[in-house]
């Protein structure tokens, strides 16, 4: 419940508590020595032992709050502001909250959650684990190693390059995440996720989140192995431990080669070694086998990463090599699934690609789903059969469509030869276009086709001098074609991959999933050959000007030109300097590879800074860069940025820079339109500077100085700032603000004014005194609500009574109890609150007057309180109804003398006594019969108090016999008793007490009841009782109850009151019901309490209490219904509910469970379509409805004046408003902003501009 803590607390050898408050905080926590740990929280200092402080923990809350601890394990938590936390030299748990933030892990291992809003991370050199829930840009900064990137607890799927440095757009909402830095390891999240790390010569642990997640893994060229479950270990040294990851992508891993001369990976069965006279082949050896000896040749590769490999194969050809060498690919090992049978003419020589000085043949593109491939060979041939090496490699994220595959057919004549991409290819004969292959994508399920982005299709094939020039390719998206005709006697040569060549047939767009189809026909001037069809996503990017002047990305053409304005050289330095800055966005879906290979800039005084970012920039990526320009001559500059992309067939960029430098001496023009001079504001208050700047070249900037100290600069209209004004312990009273405007030569002009402050509220505290209870008599329980002033949040209560300390609490007590108060006088309780400023402010919060009790001795009644400064009882202590009787009342405190009034109510006389200085006196009465009296008091200062209550007394010599209470029945469950009465007088020979009959005299009775559990509570004073049994009128509450009986004769004259009766009601009560809503949080402020009837119920209480302060509890007593709504609305915060219910006759049941809930009313959003209708005057507005507002305000400024409002609305219900009262001639800027039903108002809309 930390919203009832404010200020800093510590408890013994534990860690110190710091709570921000709802404006801007600043915790600075350092260690001045080895013994003391110094807590600086706004302007309050503490130091505390070392030894006795474990760790600090610091909760901000609303406003933009600065943290800083030391070299204590630390909890750092942000608020809804923009905050900069910063952990010290131990391992710490940093949280941003939303807001912008700034998050720095400093020293030790740190953890990091950044929170919902634009952050910047800087792990710390000893590393960290950043728990990402990505805002709209957030920077994620490594200094060191062991860093860790955690995703889980992300709200959606999301696709990160770990080693990527460009700014990347990571999944669907279009939020950013840039990665600085080396991270080593990665945590998903619980979505479909896919991650793209690179093989770094370090160990990595990379966790799949509990969705279906894929890893693509760029090998960088190196060597890679995989244990088969959960390792892949890379040939530069480093390795990744993987797990959750049901897909695995390798790509760009080296080949692997097994010849047969390899210790490990080859074996065979009856193979001979080629003569080592006659070096041949791969490693200057082979091995034959004559054909149909039942010899076997086997190469296993084992420690695969799962994908699809290309597997190729070499050999030295010769005549009496065999046409038909059968070759069988297996996945898994040498009795595994069969993927691939192939029938090869080692008479030719391989020819498909060449690498290391050799030829290689492809005998074909397989699916491995182990971690193993088997390649065999056997003698089942018509000649010699020659075993070599064999290489595989893993295939990057291209599509290849052979004429081998079912993804291939034809129609018409055809021929085969054995000199295409897999071993074979299709040659039709020259026609007229009847026969055609065609190649198709249906049936694949290649991730890529998901992908909305550029394709490029291309053709391959074995080139043959007499082939067609004019072979016509065609590829088709079903809804765009592109067409190629291409000369098939010479080889393609447009791209290289993985050894092959290929030659374009054209790009396609593909929006959404659609078949791609190729057709090629004999419609030709020769042969034509159909051998296989490469589709491959393409690297695209655009690029993107900044305009300074409205901040505002612009898109940036081939040959554009953009411009850096007009700037002057500076006065001091002559020399002209600006900046223009580019982004270059990866607008393709290729990954895995580089975006482009050079960035150059050219032109005097043009360069780039910082140099050129790094090539590698994901789909969706984006990379920033600056041209600057510096030039120490005035005229007009030009310059080129040449951007060369890495695919060779896409287009180098080439962008004009441009920058005019003219001389100025002319200083600008500055004024503050708003605030005026001399307004007064309470201190801590947020105010919107508005401030005009121009010049006749470049306002550079306009800077905010407030009292001397510069807060806020901006490099670009509008100049309009934001800044609270200081608060705290005594603030300034008056607060220079100052703007200075700079232009591009240098030239100032400064402008100010002073803003007046008053100081905020002190802190208060609100007490509540229980009914029922006599602090005079029993200790008291006071319920406290502690209330924070403006700035000064409580941090120490205590109390005093009469002067006397009696108590010190923390600002979180929520009641307090008191000692027995002494009852010689009136007892002040007041509490001084010391806010942490040290300030210390006495609140008088309630003066006890004593009011004592009278002991009443037959036959006088006991007398109303004295209505005296301090209180008062009086009391008669008459004996045998004497006509003198002694009269004996409580003294008053603080009292000089008495006055004494008896009035004979027989006859009218009466008797006035005066300047009586004791509280006792024994008049003498002049007759007898009913008198009644008065008493006041003079006290110091001779002033007289009201007089008291009357009191009755009858005068006579003789009284009425005694009376004895002989029984009290209590039957069960019963609340009104019948008490029985008996006469007694004394035996004059026995002196012992016997009964006298009723009938005897004409009388009646009293009975007086008193509650010895309340007593201060009402007596029950029952007269006229005429039978000595009755059943009480009134239903008793359970507790402890003591009865007096006295019997009154014809004559009214009372006798003494009887010797006590003490009886205990115990009637049953009530369950304790069970509060069935609210729960969790609602967005009600009006909300509904329910609850289950219980037995015995008559009434039901209702008790709310706010948990986080601020506000007294709400009680309210029902009737039988079983609902309660609050009428007043409840503030948002943190709830506790109870219910009792009361019997009949009002004895309470047993409370409740407390039930917690939480009201959130959300704070409207931002207002959105504002717009003017119409060019009327009085002007209308409209906009549209914001979900949570309850009402709308409009603000309207005088562009012309500065007026700042010059026209406004609030409590607008509707979307809509026209005003009632026609607007001055002018420029105008109007903004809305919606308020929920707590008032809370959300941001102002973007400002529309009008004219009247």
């Amino acid at each position: 419940n930390t919203g009832a803590f404010a200020g800093i607390y510590h408890p013994a050898a534990g860690p110190i508590m710091v709570h921000g408050r709802s404006g801007n905080d600043r915790l600075v926590v350092t260690e001045p020595d080895a013994a003391t740990v110094r807590v600086r929280l706004n302007d309050t200092i503490r130091d505390y032992a070392a030894g006795e402080v474990t760790a600090v923990r610091f909760r901000g809350h609303a406003g933009d709050d600065f943290a800083q601890t030391a070299g204590t394990p630390d909890l750092l938590l942000g608020g809804s502001g923009n905050d900069e936390l910063r952990g010290g030299d131990e391992s710490d748990i940093l949280a941003g909250n939303i807001g912008k933030d700034r998050l720095f892990g400093e020293g030790g291992f740190d953890y990091i959650y950044d929170g919902g809003g634009d952050d910047y991370v800087d792990v710390g050199p000893d590393g960290g684990e950043v728990y990402s829930t990505p805002g709209s840009d957030d920077i994620f900064f490594v200094p060191g190693d062991a860093a860790t990137i955690n995703f889980s607890l992300d709200d959606q799927p999301h696709t990160i390059y770990l080693d990527s440095t460009a700014i990347q757009r990571i999944d669907a909402a279009g939020n950013t995440v840039q990665l600085l830095g080396q991270w080593e390891n990665y945590v998903g999240s619980r979505f479909d996720d896919t991650i793209h790390v690179s093989a770094l010569p370090i160990h990595r642990t990379l966790a799949g989140g509990t969705g279906n997640n894929t890893i693509v893994i760029d090998a960088t060229g190196t060597s890679a192995t995989f244990n088969g479950t959960d390792v892949i270990t890379f040939g530069n040294g480093g390795s990744i431990t993987l797990s959750g990851f049901q897909h695995i992508d390798l790509r760009n891993a080296s080949a692997r080669i097994i010849d047969d001369s390899s210790v490990t990976g080859f074996s065979h069965t009856g193979f001979f070694d080629s003569n080592p006279a006659f070096p041949q082949g791969f490693n200057n050896g082979v091995k034959f086998s004559g054909a149909g000896s039942g010899n076997t040749a086997t190469w296993s590769f084992g420690d695969l990463v799962p994908g699809t490999y290309q597997v190729s194969a070499t050999w030295t050809n010769a005549p009496d090599r065999a046409s038909d060498s059968p070759f069988t690919l297996r996945d898994g090992d040498n009795s595994g699934t069969i993927v691939r049978q192939i029938d090869i003419n080692q008479e030719k020589a391989p020819d498909d690609f060449s690498d290391g000085g050799f030829g290689w043949e492809i005998l074909g593109i397989v699916d491995v789903t182990g971690s193993s491939l088997t390649v065999q060979l056997t003698d089942s041939a018509d000649e010699f059969i020659v075993a070599d090496a064999i290489r595989i490699e893993p295939l990057n994220s291209n599509v290849i469509l052979d004429d081998s595959s079912t993804q291939f057919t034809f129609s018409g004549g055809v021929l085969t030869n054995e000199a295409g991409l897999s071993t074979s290819q299709r040659i039709f004969n020259a026609g007229a276009g009847s026969t055609v292959g065609t190649w198709t994508t249906t049936g694949l399920t290649e991730p890529l086709w998901f992908t909305p982005g550029l394709y490029r299709i291309s053709a391959t094939w074995k080139p043959d001098p007499g082939a067609a020039t004019n072979s016509p390719f065609q590829a088709g998206n079903g809804t765009t074609i592109v067409s190629q005709r291409i000369d098939q006697s010479v080889p393609p040569d447009d791209v290289v991959d993985d050894g092959v060549p290929w030659e374009t047939i054209g790009t396609l767009h593909l929006d959404s999933f659609f078949d791609i189809i190729v057709n090629v026909t004999d419609d030709a001037n020769g042969p034509v050959i159909a051998d296989a069809i490469r589709i491959e996503p393409i690297a695209q990017f655009e690029v993107e000007y900044r305009d300074p002047s409205t901040d505002i990305w612009n898109p940036l053409n081939h040959n554009d030109t953009f411009s850096l304005g007009t700037i002057a050289r500076d006065n001091s330095t002559g020399i002209a300097e600006t900046t223009a800055k580019l982004r270059i966005i990866n607008t393709g879906v290729r990954s895995g590879s580089s975006l482009f290979d050079n960035i150059s800039v050219s032109g005097t005084g043009f360069m780039l800074q910082p140099p050129p970012p790094p090539a590698f920039v994901p789909p969706g990526g984006i990379a920033e860069l600056e041209v600057e320009f510096a030039g120490s001559s005035s005229g007009s500059f030009g310059g080129s940025v040449t951007i060369t992309p890495t695919d060779p067939l896409a287009a180098i960029v080439n962008l004009l820079p441009q920058v005019m430098v003219v001389d100025d001496s002319t200083p600008p023009t500055v004024r503050i339109v708003s605030p005026e001079e001399g307004p007064v504001l309470l201190e801590g208050t947020t105010l919107p500077v508005f401030v005009q700047a121009t010049d006749d070249v470049t306002v550079r900037r306009v800077e905010l100085k407030v009292d001397g100290d510069v807060v806020q600069t901006l490099n670009h209209e509008p100049w309009d700032f934001t800044f609270t004004l200081p608060r705290g312990e005594l603030p300034p009273p008056v607060v220079p603000v100052e703007v200075t405007a700079v232009d591009s030569a240098g030239n100032t002009t400064s402008t100010s004014v002073d803003l007046k402050i008053l100081p905020d509220a002190p802190p208060a505290v609100e007490i509540q005194i229980p009914g029922g209870v006599d602090p005079f008599l029993e200790s008291m329980t006071l319920s406290l609500n502690p209330i924070d002033g403006d700035d000064g949040i409580v941090t120490q209560l205590d109390f005093f009574v009469s002067g006397i300390h009696i108590r010190t609490d923390a600002p979180d007590v929520q009641g307090i109890q008191l000692p027995v108060l002494d009852n010689t006088g009136p007892a002040s309780l007041v509490a001084v609150v010391t806010d942490y400023f040290g300030r210390e402010t006495a609140f008088p919060l309630y003066t006890f007057i004593p009011t004592t009790p009278l002991s009443f001795i037959s036959p006088a009644p006991v007398s109303a309180p004295l209505s005296v400064p301090g209180g008062g009882n009086v009391q008669v202590d008459p004996v045998g109804n004497l006509l003198t009787p002694h009269i004996e009342w409580n003294p008053g405190p603080g009292a000089l003398s008495y006055d004494l009034f008896l009035r004979h109510l027989n006859t009218g006389a009466s008797q006035h006594l005066t300047g009586l200085t004791s509280p006792m006196i024994d008049p003498a009465l002049f007759a007898r019969g009913n008198w009644r009296m008065w008493l006041r008091m003079e006290d110091q200062n001779h002033q007289f108090s009201q007089w008291s209550e009357p009191y009755d007394y009858f005068a006579d010599t003789v009284g009425p016999v005694d009376t004895v209470i002989t029984q009290v029945t209590t039957p069960p469950q019963d609340a009104a008793p019948t008490v029985s009465i008996q006469l007694t007088e004394l035996s004059l020979v026995s002196a012992q007490p016997i009964t006298v009959s009723v009938g005897d005299t004409p009388t009646t009775f009293e009975v007086f009841v008193r509650d010895l559990t309340a007593p201060v509570g009402p007596d029950l004073w029952l007269k006229d009782i005429t039978s000595t049994q009755f059943e009480l009128p009134q239903g008793l509450r359970n507790g402890s109850y003591r009865i007096w009986s006295r019997l009154v004769d014809a004559g009214q004259r009372p006798g003494p009151w009887s010797d006590p009766f003490d009886l205990t009601i115990n009637v049953p009560v009530p369950a304790a019901p069970t509060v069935t809503a609210p729960a969790g949080t609602i967005n009600d402020s009006h909300p509904v309490i329910d609850w289950d009837s219980v037995l015995y119920a008559d009434t039901y209480d209702v008790l709310i209490r706010r948990m986080d302060r601020g506000q007294p509890d709400v009680v309210q007593n029902v009737d039988d219904s079983l609902h309660f709504t609050p009428a007043a609305p409840l503030p948002d915060g943190d709830y506790q509910v109870w219910v009792r219910a009361r019997t009949a006759a009002g004895a309470p049941g047993l409370w409740s469970s407390a039930s917690m809930f939480s009201i959130l009313v959300p704070i409207p959003g931002q207002v959105t379509g504002f717009f003017r209708t119409g060019a009327g005057n009085p002007p209308a507005f409209n906009w549209d409805s914001e979900i949570d507002a309850e009402s709308y305000e409009v603000w309207i400024r005088n562009l012309g004046t500065g007026q700042n409002p010059a026209y406004g609305a609030t409590a607008i219900p509707t979307s809509d408003i026209t005003f009632e009262t026609e607007f001055d001639t002018g420029d105008y800027r109007a903004w809305v902003r919606a308020i929920n039903t707590q008032n809370e108002a959300g941001p102002w809309s973007d400002s529309v501009d009008f004219s009247i």
